[in-house]
This record gives C-alpha cells, structure tokens and sequence, in this order.
C-alpha cells in the first residue's frame, strides 16, 4: 500500500479512537477502508480525483457478493472516513454520501432559514419531552429538514401548504427512481417521512400557527404485509434449536463453544417471549422472576413494557445461566446486561444462526425469525390472535393480522388432509 495510503489509514484509526468506538468496530470499519484504498491502488487512481462514478462501481462490484444491507453498511463507512478526508482538505466532495450514492439530487441540501431552524429546534425539544428517544428525534429531525429543503427549493412556506401540495409532495417520492429505474423509497420509507411531517404539523396546530394538518387528509401509500419467506415450522425449528445447542458442546474451542452457550439461551428465550432481539439484550437479571415464569420485557419501537412469559425449559436453563454466567460467558465484563448489551454480540448471533441454517439446508434465517415463529406456531396451534398480540407488544390488530396469511404449502396439507378424495390418492398410491 502506497504511504499516504497508509497515512490516511492511520488517520481514520485515531478519529475511531477518539470518538470512542470499541477495538473490534474500530478494527472492522478501518478492514473496509483498507479494502477501498487496495481498490484505489489497483486501479492507478489517487484518492483525491476519485469521483462519483468510482464509488457506485466499487460499490456496484461488492453487490454481486453481497446483500445490500452488507453494501450500506460499507457505504456508510466509507462516507465517514470521507468526511474526514473533507475536513483536512485532502478532498473536496464526500462522494460516498447517500444523496451522491442513490441518485437524490432532486432536493439539494441547503442551509435552513432562520425560522426554519428555530421552529424545527423548538418541535424536536417538546418531542423529547413528550417522551421520543433520541435516536426517533434524531430521525424525526432529519425528515423534517428533507422537508424544508423540498419547500424551499419549490419556493413554499411551511404554514401555507394545502392539501394538493400534501399530494404533491407524496407523488413526489413516489416518483423517485434510483439507478436501475427501481422505487428509490420502499412505501413504508414513504409512509415514515410523511408521518414525521403529520406529527410535526400536529405541534403547529398546537401552537396556534396553522389550523388544520394538510398530511392528515392524504391517503397513506398502501404497503403489502407479507411475511418473510422462511418461517420454520416447528420440526424443523426444533431442528436448528437442537443444532445451536449441540454446538456448546462440539465447537472448535473454549471461545465457540461459550458463544453458542449464549446463543442456546437467548434463542430459547426469544422463542418462549416471542421477543425481539433488541429487547433480549436490554434485559437484566432483575428482569428476571424465575419463580412466577416471566420476564418484563421493554419494547425498543414504542418504549413500552411488557410481560414475557417463559416456558418451563427456558426457566431450567436461565436458572443454570444466572448462576454460572460470569464465570462461563461474560468473564470480567462490567455490562449488568444479561447478554453484554453489546451490538457484536446480536452481529455473532444472526451470523452463527445463519451458518448454521445453512448447514441444515435450512435457508436463510434470521434472529427476527424467531419471532414470527413463535406467532405463527401459536396461530396454527389455534391461540387466539389477541392473545398473540398481547405476546408480541403490538399497539394495532392489523399488525398482528399479518400472521393469518396462510401460505399455499398449508394449503395444500389442509387440502391432503381433509378432502375425500386424499384418501383415496393414498390408497391407489399403495
């Protein structure tokens, strides 16, 4: 690698460093852009008259091997060591930028106006106060300025839009392609910034600034419900629940064999409480009541707790984790999660999960997964959906609902099963 390759390498290391990130996510973003830079060299390129076509080909080669939640990820990277290239003046532009990247020039980015920002200041603040975490104001914010660079660059004000402006705007993202012609925004993606703006019009009413809510009267961009191609049923789930757990014992080594201990009671747990990954690692041991069987568990979407209930299986192996868990698992750790808390710990689990599926000719799975096969195992087991839903924390029916879409392999068992006919094909069969 060329020096000053080797230079700005060391430069992005320290920037990590100092914003505070860990060995291992320091090391894996520094991986990506040392892969880049190999690129550049390769190519007889310097990384000061890179452009925009360079990025979306490096980019573009990865896809290929790749699934594009891995092709973000490394965009996202590249885009921070970028930035940082940006402020020592050694490029102009930050080509990585999403703007650059999926094609959204339609709405350059400018500086707000005054009002703008104090408005969008004020809005984001009684958020926060009404109880939205920073991490959804933070998001909420980032819309509503996409919104206000839409309006200025269309010459509009905020407090005078109408309802076909509402339609407008909305047609608008409709109307938005990426490079191979595709929808660049997904109608949930569509749906999510038009519900930033609905709420933020909503704090203008309250305010006295408007006196009806423009968003409020579009209709909302219909989005199919499906469910995710590969739900286990329960034999075959049982199968990869066995598979994790038979790992504790024939890893490679100590290290293995402790991190598929992990993953045996944290997958046995999401399967009992039918909860998301993220709401498995919040947990503490005083989550935990053993003796009544549940677990509160704290919904990462709506700030909410719930009660999880634990099988008498969960409850023998939780029991036996509680009390040897530092000495096998998380050492010397100071977390008070339960499972470390740490990102690495979910990235290893959906990674070894997925190695496995593959092994077992299981397709691809998933620590989501794990949740709709609990929903769809207590559906088919004729547990009412209410109940369901109570289980998985949703606010809405509809979302629960979801789950009632009986795929055509059903189908066709039920059809076997119960048809006259089925009989007798089994019959002439033998």
């Amino acid at each position: 690698m060329k020096e000053i390759h080797k230079i700005y390498l060391k430069s992005f290391t320290n920037y990590l460093r100092a914003k505070g990130y860990k060995e291992e996510s320091t090391a894996r973003r520094v991986s990506q852009v040392n892969k880049y830079l190999c690129y550049v060299e390769k190519r007889n390129e310097s990384i000061k008259y890179t452009d925009l076509l360079n990025a979306k080909s490096y980019l573009k080669e990865r896809c290929r091997k790749q699934k594009k939640a891995s092709i973000e990820d490394k965009r996202y990277i590249l885009a921070k060591f970028y930035d940082l290239l940006k402020r020592e003046n050694i490029v102009k532009e930050n080509i990585f930028n999403r703007e650059n990247i999926y094609g959204i020039k339609n709405i350059p980015v400018k500086k707000l106006t005054l009002e703008q920002e104090k408005i969008l200041n004020e809005f984001i603040h009684y958020e926060k106060n009404f109880g939205k975490r920073k991490k959804t104001a933070d998001a909420i914010k980032l819309q509503i300025s996409w919104y206000f660079n839409y309006l200025n660059e269309n010459g509009l004000h905020y407090l005078q839009i109408k309802i076909s402006e509402a339609e407008n705007l909305q047609a608008h993202l409709l109307g938005l392609k990426d490079d191979n012609g595709q929808m660049l925004y997904a109608s949930a993606t569509i749906n999510n910034k038009i519900g930033s703006i609905t709420y933020f019009y909503e704090y203008l009413i309250k305010k006295e600034l408007i006196m009806f809510n423009p968003f409020k009267e579009i209709k909302k961009v219909r989005k199919e419900k499906t469910l995710p191609r590969n739900i286990l049923d329960e034999d075959k789930l049982n199968e990869l629940l066995t598979a994790v757990k038979e790992k504790v014992k024939t890893g490679k080594d100590l290290c293995e064999k402790r991190r598929f201990y992990r993953h045996h009671v944290m997958a046995e747990l999401m399967y009992s409480t039918g909860a998301r990954i993220n709401e498995i690692l919040k947990l503490r041991e005083e989550d935990f009541n053993l003796f009544t069987g549940t677990v509160k568990l704290l919904d990462n979407k709506t700030g909410k707790e719930r009660t999880g209930f634990l099988n008498s299986y969960v409850i023998e192996i939780l029991y036996i984790y509680l009390k040897f868990r530092k000495n096998i698992v998380t050492g010397k750790s100071k977390s008070n999660h339960l499972f470390n808390g740490e990102e690495s710990v979910k990235r290893f689990f959906n990674k070894d999960l997925q190695t496995l599926c593959k092994e077992l000719g299981l397709g691809e799975f998933k620590s989501h997964n794990l949740r709709h096969s609990f929903a769809c195992h207590l559906l088919r087991a004729g547990c009412d959906i209410r109940y369901i839903q109570a289980f998985l924390g949703h606010t809405r029916l509809a979302t629960t609902q979801i789950y009632t879409k009986i795929e055509k392999n059903d189908l066709r068992s039920v059809l076997d099963k119960f048809h006259p006919r089925a009989f007798k094909r089994q019959v002439k069969a033998s």
